[in-house]
């Protein structure tokens, strides 16, 4: 066990370089130092600033992680995300979840013709993304394939309320405005509201880091 004082994500970051963690778990507390707003200052500077994944437990374990779903935008982060989840949990259900907004649809002449080609395009894009993906030797099951239009935020919570989803899984990162929506600053929001705990991975160390 090692105790600091000093700034809460500055020791946390100093402590996992020291002991080369490849991992940070951090609780949601409810209450005290690490309640609602000490824990949202600190997940943020650690979003922000964190090579190493961060996984955020909001309830006592009662067993393996089972429904893993892992949020995606298409991006390298993203897709280093769905990697890393393959090989962490190995032999679980994975989920791979995209949300899209067809622009503009409300001014087409045939918008029910245009949304159903922009989705079959989003498709086609996930395809693509997960041909992409590097396979685990073992344990690896194809994904189920959640592409939807609408916000992501309130879809996702949807989703993972519904379809009881153990963990989610999102990039840090990524190429679009869905990233910034599910993480970036408001990061702490999207924990609070899905119903399960949350694994945020960075961009991917490279031979330079």
């Amino acid at each position: 066990m090692l105790i600091a004082e000093g700034d809460p994500a500055e020791e946390i970051l100093r402590a996992a370089d020291a002991e080369r963690c490849k991992l940070i778990v951090i609780g949601l507390g409810r209450e005290g130092a690490f309640g609602r707003f000490g824990l949202g200052k600190t997940m943020d500077r650690l979003l922000r600033r964190s090579r190493l994944p961060v996984l955020v437990v909001r309830e006592r374990p009662r067993g393996p992680y089972r429904h893993i779903l892992a949020a995606t935008d298409f991006s390298a982060t993203s897709r280093h995300a769905v990697e890393l989840a393959a090989r962490l949990f190995p032999e679980q259900t994975l989920t791979v979840f995209h949300a899209y907004s067809a622009p503009m649809s409300g001014l087409m002449a045939n918008a029910a013709s245009y949304r159903r080609e922009y989705r079959r395009v989003a498709m086609q894009e996930c395809d693509t993304f997960l041909a992409m993906v590097a396979r685990p030797e073992t344990g690896w099951w194809e994904p189920r394939v959640f592409v939807e239009d609408g916000a992501p935020g309130p879809l996702l919570r949807d989703y993972a309320v519904d379809m009881d989803v153990d963990l989610v899984v999102l990039g840090a990162s990524g190429r679009s405005a869905f990233v910034e929506a599910l993480v970036g600053c408001a990061a702490k929001s999207i924990i609070y509201d899905v119903p399960c705990d949350a694994l945020l991975v960075g961009k991917p160390r490279t031979h330079a880091d």
